[in-house]
């Protein structure tokens, strides 16, 4: 328990409040061996290092910028049942990475803040509306998804050619869609990409 007590202990020579849920679960759930084994090998525990020193907050967003491997989502799900994190929604927050994975792959600051704001303003909010208490369904979840990934296709079509957004019409980008729509995930994703109608002149 010397190594585990190391690994939670903060700068101050303690280990904060809301660590001592989780220590006592590694504790009830592992023997000496498997501990140290994971406190050796696993990236989960530099993690919880980490996160016991106050190098990086004890929140979601952190472990949201990073890969989503299966030892960071053991550690997540652990600090979730502890209360050393509160419960959320998994399929939203499987959303809100994907916002990110996709504006990642956007290189102009045009393109990732159209890519954002699509997925937070019109995906998020409307998977929080219709499922405020949540209970979001997979299905709802996967299908924002393959529109954020067509989405961030089309933008990315953009961005090599250097067309701007607002020059982008209809017609152009039913041309785009009419070529290797296969390669684009689902039709439904595809097909939902739509140019809105254009302002006309202002009344006299």
């Amino acid at each position: 328990m010397q190594q585990l007590d190391g690994l939670l202990t903060g700068p101050d020579g303690t280990i904060a409040p809301a660590f001592n849920g989780l220590r006592d679960a590694f504790v009830a759930a592992h023997q000496p061996r498997s501990l140290i084994v994971w406190l050796d090998r696993s990236p989960g525990a530099i993690l919880l290092g980490r996160l016991a020193t106050g190098q990086i907050d004890l929140d979601h967003t952190t472990p949201d910028r990073l890969e989503q491997a299966p030892a960071l989502h053991h550690l997540r799900q652990l600090l979730i049942a502890v209360g050393a994190l509160p419960e959320r929604d998994p399929y939203v927050a499987a959303v809100e990475h994907a916002i990110r994975r996709h504006e990642a792959i956007l290189t102009a600051p045009a393109s990732r803040r159209a890519l954002r704001a699509y997925g937070m303003w019109h995906e998020l909010a409307g998977l929080r509306r219709r499922w405020p208490a949540g209970d979001t369904p997979p299905a709802a979840a996967t299908a924002a998804q393959d529109r954020l990934r067509v989405a961030a296709q089309l933008l990315r079509y953009l961005e090599d050619r250097d067309i701007p957004l607002d020059g982008v019409d209809q017609i152009m980008l039913d041309a785009w869609l009419g070529a290797a729509t296969s390669t684009r995930g689902p039709r439904a994703a595809v097909r939902a990409v739509r140019v809105p109608p254009r302002p006309g002149p202002a009344p006299p």
